[in-house]
């Protein structure tokens, strides 16, 4: 029998895993079936960018540490189908730890800091791609970091940014900033998260929320805490379910009404992979907020199904 070709959604979950110490390769199946790699497809790497690529469908990928000696790449990278395409175009630095978001009201993919393997440089430059070119803000930004996260929020056409590693003071800011496509906003907030980094964000679509999960801050503690952000200030919501962790994932399955968390690792126990289960689900229906513990998927396409949905799904 011929290998099976990668699907859309076996290549997701492999993007996904690979955001844990290990670099895992994209484009081969990790599910112990054999897998034909694609004819061009990016490196193995990790802390790079995934989003989705709007309503030509796909998903945008950019940048990350690539290679046996680490190194920072610059490559915009577009998956439709079933196949990688490079966009070899001048656009920002290599650089890894960088956050960005797919703006559907403007039909742009966001990208902002990040930092740079070996040259140490600490990323503060807001860059956009809208399908054709790259193109540089020149605005004032929140400022050089790396480890932060952002999502887009659809309902009133903004990209969210939440906390990272402040490149100036190698602090974690307890700080919200909003992009609307001509500057950047610090949210007037009084409570909030916290100072932390290596957290996940996704969009609540039904709900109109943000989604804020883990992370850990300046003591190294990951957290494990849920909040919702509804465009004014954030909230922490009583959930019951996964442990405190890191470099974790994400994604709204809009089908469903359910964020999934997928995977991360525990710092304080030596980057020790979380087995305990592959993913969860956060079903937000008010009043109560519940994570719910699912199966371990029995084929990468059980669990990457849902961050393709929502990846691809037109904003």
């Amino acid at each position: 029998m011929a290998p099976d070709r990668l699907s859309t959604s076996q290549l997701l979950r492999t993007v996904l895993r690979s955001c844990d110490a290990r670099r895992i390769g994209i484009a081969l199946l990790i599910t112990g079936s054999l897998a034909t790699p694609l004819v061009a497809q990016p490196s193995p790497r990790l802390g790079h960018v995934m989003t989705s690529a709007g309503p030509s469908g796909g998903v945008f990928l950019f940048g990350g540490g690539a290679g046996n000696i680490p190194r920072t790449v610059d490559s915009l990278w577009l998956f439709t189908e079933s196949r990688w395409s490079a966009k070899s175009l001048p656009g920002p630095q290599g650089r890894e730890m960088a956050a960005g978001v797919y703006d559907g009201r403007r039909n742009v993919f966001v990208l902002y800091g990040g930092s740079g393997l070996g040259t140490r440089t600490k990323f503060g430059d807001t860059w956009e791609w809208n399908g054709r070119v790259w193109r540089e803000r020149s605005v004032l930004t929140p400022g050089p970091r790396d480890h932060h996260a952002m999502a887009y929020d659809e309902a009133r056409g903004m990209a969210v940014m939440f906390g990272g590693r402040n490149a100036n003071s190698g602090t974690f800011p307890n700080e919200t900033w909003t992009w609307d496509g001509a500057a950047w906003s610090l949210a007037d907030t009084v409570t909030g998260p916290g100072g932390i980094g290596h957290h996940a964000m996704a969009y609540d679509s039904r709900r109109q929320r943000v989604i804020l999960f883990g992370g850990d801050g300046p003591d190294r503690a990951a957290t494990g805490d849920t909040w919702e952000w509804d465009g004014r200030k954030w909230e922490r919501v009583a959930t019951d379910g996964p442990g405190a962790r890191t470099r974790h994932r994400l994604a709204y399955d809009s089908a469903r009404g359910v964020t999934v968390l997928f995977r991360g690792t525990d710092r304080k126990l030596g980057w020790r992979k979380m087995g305990e289960p592959q993913y969860w689900e956060l079903s937000c229906q008010l009043p109560i907020n519940t994570f719910n513990r699912s199966g371990v998927p029995s084929t990468a396409s059980d669990c990457a199904r849902i961050a393709s949905a929502e990846l691809q799904r037109l904003a």
